[in-house]
Parts: C-alpha cells; structure tokens; sequence
C-alpha cells in the first residue's frame, strides 16, 4: 500500500507520491456516489494538483501547514479559471473542502502518519452582497461581449435577465423547448433541474423580444435547431458572468441577474393588485404557491405572466434591437 512518510524535521510530509493517491481515494469513493460526483471531484482539486506539480520540487515534494497556507493564498488571489475570471467564493471553498476530505482520508486510512486536514485553511469569506443591476450596468455588461462568443454571450446575458432563470435552469434550455412569437418575443420550457429542493419542477418562462432577437440570433450563427442552447454548464455561466462582470467593471453575480429580473417586476408589473403581481412573479420564478388557495384553486401560467409581462431590458437600448 503507498502512502506518504513523516518528514525527518517538524511537522512536515514528504508527498511526492500524493498525486498517485488522489486515483485511489476515488475509487475508494466510487463505491457511495455516482461517476458525475467522482468527476465534480476531480475537477473541483485540479487546481492544488496543477499548483503542487509546479510548486513541489521548488519545497522538495515537503507539505507542511505554511506551505498549504501558501496554496490557499494563491487560489484566492491568483488562479485564474479558463475564461480569466478570479476564483469565487465558492470555487475557492469547495476546492478546499474537497482537499481537506482527500488529506483526512489519507490520514484515516494509514496513508499518512499526519492528518493534514486541520493544516488546510478554509477562509471566512462573507457572503456577496445582493446587487440589482441598473440599466447603465446592463448596457455595459453587454458590450462588454466580444469576439466568436459574443452573440452567444448577449443572448445569455438576456434570457437571464428577461426570465429570471437560474444559471442551472438557463444551461439545461434545449432549442427543441423554445418558442417564438410574430414579435420574437417567445416562452421556454425548463425542465427538472436537481439541486434546488422544492424548485426541482417544470415551468414555463416568458421572455420579451430584446432576449427573443439575440436567440434568434444565436440560432442562426449555430446553424442548428436543436440540442443545447448554449452549450455550457451551470458552473460555466457563472464564470463567464464573473468575466464579463469584470470586463464591464460590474461586480455582480449570475444570481443578481435572477434579482434584478424580480426587482424591477414587482416595481413596474402593471396588474391589477400586488398580490396579483407577485403570484405572477411566483409563477416565472417557480416559487411555491405560498396559500391553500394558491396551490389549490388559482391556476396561473406562463400564459398569465406573458399578459403582463415587463422586463429589465425594457429601458435598455441595445444596439438597435
């Protein structure tokens, strides 16, 4: 069995083999969860394996707490994801998690004669506070969008803010469950998307013409009409919001676009009460009915909501469309 030996000065590991370990703990936890989780996994380490295989041989293959401490510091400040954005919050806190399970592991299984977990810091970030974009903001997020993805990136940035999706649910969209009107205003079919506890259900979202416009768009620079919209994942929208926010000097979240959407819905929906307005919000966001009544007697659609309908992009003038 390898594992890991004491390091003959403090508390310190040689860990030159502690690449070859990480296979081995996978297929110990391949017996409780599923191949997605094994791969979430080892994508969600890559970046201590990358850093290590560059940084060991400048400290011998030696792991000591200073040294973890030194890696925690680098994927906070440093490491940069494929689109160029910074580490988030919890990109940076799921990688550490994730390394702290592998090092326990190695120390509970006799592969290491120290359990380098405690040595592992986990940062107390605060949480992000909830931004609401404003429409000089939007403008500016979408011209931040250039080069190949820049349709791509337009028409995401719009069917986030027009239907208020989340980033998981707008991944999932397949052309096959997109429909247009004559003024390419349109709806679109979200299926079960796991992860989101009593949200995990079909609805039907309502986007205006601006969103209808650039998927249209987008449609014809693909060249095809059907499999995905985009052709991202959740964790990739969100990096590229983060880009592009940071292009734009905007700093929000993918989730903010979700807010601005409700925000300015319950400030300029044109209902007949408020809470009219706000069941219609219910409905786009697929919030659960919050009264008897609601959930057993009111039958709202996406139909109801397109009837009132009002977007973020209202007042947002975008490059003629």
């Amino acid at each position: 069995m390898p594992s890991l030996s004491l390091h003959p000065v403090g508390d310190a590991i040689e860990a030159d083999i502690l690449a070859d370990l990480f296979p081995v703990y996978l297929a110990e936890r391949s017996r409780s969860v599923n191949q997605t989780t094994l791969t979430n996994y080892r994508i969600q380490t890559q970046p201590f394996f990358d850093w290590w295989h560059e940084h060991g041989p400048r400290q011998s293959f030696v792991l000591t707490k200073a040294v973890l401490h030194q890696f925690a510091a680098w994927l906070q400040h440093d490491f940069r994801t494929r689109s160029g954005a910074k580490a988030s919050r919890n990109t940076v806190r799921t990688c550490l998690t994730r390394l702290r399970a592998f090092f326990r592991w190695l120390h509970v299984s006799g592969r290491s004669p120290l359990d380098m977990s405690e040595w592992l810091p986990i940062p107390a970030q605060p949480r992000p506070t909830p931004h609401i974009l404003n429409s000089d903001e939007i403008h500016r997020l979408f011209a931040a969008c250039e080069g190949s993805l820049r349709v791509r990136n337009m028409a995401l940035i719009a069917f986030l803010l027009e239907t208020g999706a989340r980033r998981k649910e707008a991944a999932a969209i397949t052309w096959e469950n997109v429909s247009f009107h004559t003024d390419f205003s349109g709806y679109c079919r979200l299926e079960v998307v796991k992860g989101y506890l009593d949200f995990d259900k079909r609805r039907t979202v309502v986007f205006g013409t601006k969103c209808g416009k650039l998927l249209q768009l987008l449609r014809i620079t693909h060249g095809h009409d059907s499999g995905s919209v985009f052709g991202l994942t959740g964790s990739g929208i969100g990096q590229i919001m983060t880009a592009l926010g940071n292009s734009a000097c905007v700093d929000f979240a993918a989730h903010d676009m979700r807010r601005t959407f409700a925000t300015y819905w319950l400030k300029h929906c044109a209902a007949t009460s408020p809470s009219l307005a706000e069941r219609l919000l219910d409905v786009q966001l697929g919030h659960s009915p919050q009264t008897v009544a609601q959930r057993h007697y009111i039958a709202l659609t996406h139909e109801d909501v397109a009837a009132h309908y009002v977007s973020p992009l209202d007042g947002v003038q975008l490059f003629g469309l």
